[in-house]
């Protein structure tokens, strides 16, 4: 018996002397939530909040009109303060220069539109399908040149019509309709068939 306890003595001294001191540390009390280091969090302010108003409706107009089927061939510059939205460039009709201003107005958050666009005929290469469409709603609008009676073609960039008009006003005016749409070139293949009644003449005379 003694030689046990004189074993398990030896084991305790032993112990105490030789045993590693972290063993024996007492354990630190966890550090407060304050002075945890903890995970590095920085706080960046996003790209949409470090932009101004203007400066995001001036890219949503420039997004709207690089979208859109009928002013995506223009380049045209925008700028914004307090809501008025500036527009710069070059554009071939006043047709077109009318356009691109309709489809900037109607952006949410537009006030006005400061339309400084320059017409410049020929400046921009319309896309065929839009060409004719365009030549299409300017004979629409015009007064002296029934619409339905001419037909019109486009082949690369060139206006061709085809049909019947009235006199010569109107075939002259539909050439000239065609050119403000922004035709580089028109081939006119027009007939003039006069009113069955010559005398009447052009209702549209009496407006001049």
């Amino acid at each position: 018996m003694n030689k046990f306890l004189w074993v398990g003595m030896w084991a305790i001294v032993w112990g105490t002397l030789f045993a590693p001191r972290s063993l024996w540390a007492e354990s630190p009390s966890p550090p407060t939530r304050s002075g945890m280091p903890g995970p590095i969090k920085e706080v960046f302010p996003s790209a949409a909040a470090a932009k101004s108003a203007d400066e995001l409706l001036a890219e949503a107009v420039q997004l709207t009109l690089r979208h859109d089927p009928y002013t995506y061939p223009y380049r045209i510059s925008v700028g914004a303060a307090d809501g008025v939205v500036t527009l710069r460039g070059v554009v071939e009709s006043a047709f077109s220069k009318k356009r691109v201003e309709r489809t900037a107005a109607r952006v949410e958050g537009v006030k006005a539109i400061r339309n400084l666009l320059e017409v410049q005929s020929g400046a921009v290469a319309k896309p065929d399908w839009l060409l004719k469409e365009d030549v299409e709603r300017e004979l629409t609008w015009s007064p002296l040149v029934p619409g339905w009676a001419v037909s019109v073609q486009v082949a690369d960039g060139v206006v061709i019509l085809r049909g019947e008009v009235p006199n010569l006003d109107a075939m002259y005016s539909a050439v000239s309709n065609a050119y403000q749409a922004g035709a580089q070139k028109v081939r006119c293949y027009l007939t003039v068939k006069p009113h069955v009644n010559r005398n009447l003449g052009s209702p549209w005379r009496a407006l001049r």
